[in-house]
């Protein structure tokens, strides 16, 4: 039977097209409620099923045996329930980047527990953490044993932007793999950082770097060899490093170690390959990381 399409004689051509627009708008309106509407609805779910079980600890590190990250609603979805907060502040972290909803969540710490309403503070965090994002970023790169650990702890450092584990220092020609690394490829795991200046010093990220190493094994005796390669026979995948960008990075390492402080292998950066979907916020995932 053939369709008929047809319009009421009594409307004009501009009363058609006007009509035509505000269905457009409001199509748009929803497409960018639909994310929210997830996030109440995921809200919801969670309430009635009770509180979910914070998870085991995560033993191996091969692909099969990760754990698949949570969605981004649920992850929110969680926060909310700890954090009662108004439509208001939490639909203003929900339309931010991922990368800056991660960073609030990883470092949203009230100075005090069951408070009933901590919308305020959050849109406060927010903002700051906003604002920080949009400013020009310098980079630094760290090796400090564990990359799970290292990316944990440095993630709660305030002027840190983001954080990417991934491999460096090695001399393969192949792209390495967290396998690869294990069987002693030459690379090292490690965390590339990207800071705003303005809030946190390189000198300061190193004062950082000398704490979080001290949590992971390491090798030791392993000194500044302006941009040597890592001394053969040493067990790279773990070993604690510092890879500079630039000279004023360089000069900053020199100065850490006239002010007598521990010895450390530095080299120039120069490949950085990004780690495994599956490695990278592996503290967000439900694991414990030690």
């Amino acid at each position: 039977m053939k369709q008929r399409y047809f319009r009421p004689k009594d409307e004009s051509p501009e009363e058609v097209e006007r009509a035509r627009l505000a269905a457009v708008e409001a199509l748009r309106r929803l497409e960018g409620e639909d994310q929210l509407g997830e996030l109440r609805r995921a809200q919801q779910e969670d309430r009635a099923l009770g509180p979910r079980s914070s998870g085991a600890p995560c033993a191996g590190r091969g692909r099969g045996e990760s754990p698949a990250a949570p969605a981004g609603v649920e992850r929110l979805a969680a926060f909310r329930g700890r954090y009662p907060v108004d439509d208001g502040a939490f639909e203003l972290l929900a339309r931010q980047p991922a990368e800056v909803q991660s960073m609030v969540i990883s470092r949203f710490r009230p100075p005090e527990e069951g408070l009933p309403d901590y919308s305020a503070l959050l849109a406060s965090v927010v903002q700051t953490i906003a604002d920080a994002a949009r400013r020009p970023r310098q980079v630094a790169t760290f090796s400090t044993g564990c990359f799970w650990e290292s990316q944990k702890l440095f993630d709660r450092v305030s002027g840190v932007l983001s954080t990417t584990v991934g491999y460096t220092g090695g001399n393969t020609l192949s792209k390495p793999t967290h396998e690869s690394v294990q069987l002693g490829d030459g690379h090292s795991e490690a965390i590339r950082i990207e800071f705003d200046p303005e809030l946190i010093t390189y000198d300061e990220l190193l004062t950082h770097f000398d704490r979080i190493r001290e949590r992971t094994p390491a090798p030791v005796g392993l000194a500044f060899a302006g941009g040597a390669a890592v001394q053969a026979g040493t067990k790279t995948q773990h070993h604690s490093a510092v890879w500079y960008h630039d000279e004023e990075q360089k000069k900053a390492l020199q100065a850490r170690a006239r002010r007598g402080a521990p010895e450390v292998h530095a080299a120039r950066m120069e490949t950085w390959h990004d780690a495994e979907r599956h490695h990278q916020k592996f503290h967000q995932k439900g694991c414990s990381v030690q």
